[in-house]
C-alpha cells in the first residue's frame, strides 16, 4: 500500500485510516480533517494522497471570483437594459393612448 501524505493543514503524519461496514477513509486524528468513505481502502489512501493543494483552490477561488464578477457585470447591464426597455413601452404605450384619444 502506499505510503501516507502528512495532513495538508497540520503538516503532521497523524493520520489514520478507519474502517466501517466495509467502507474506508483516511483521517487526521489531530485535525480532523479525512476523506469521504470509500469502497477499498486503497481508494482511500488514494483519495488523502492526491487532494488540492491550497495553491490549487486559491487558483479555483480566483477564477470563481472572476466569473461572479462578469455575472455580476452581465446582471447590471441586463437590469440596466430591462429598465430602458420598460420606459420605452411606457412611452410607447402613453403614445398609443393620444393616438386613439384623438381618433376619438
Amino acid at each position: 500500500m502506499t505510503d501516507l501524505k502528512p495532513c495538508q493543514c497540520t503538516n503532521l503524519n497523524s493520520v489514520t485510516t478507519e474502517s466501517n461496514y466495509g467502507k474506508h477513509k483516511v483521517k487526521c486524528y489531530f485535525c480532523g480533517m479525512n476523506t469521504d468513505w470509500c469502497d477499498t481502502l486503497e481508494d482511500a489512501v488514494i483519495s488523502w494522497n492526491s487532494r488540492p493543494r491550497e495553491e490549487q483552490l486559491q487558483a479555483a477561488i480566483n477564477d470563481l471570483s472572476t466569473q461572479l464578477n462578469t455575472f455580476h457585470q452581465q446582471v447590471t447591464e441586463l437590469r440596466d437594459e430591462l429598465r430602458l426597455t420598460r420606459n420605452m413601452n411606457t412611452r410607447l404605450r402613453e403614445r398609443f393612448n393620444d393616438l386613439v384619444d384623438q381618433q376619438e
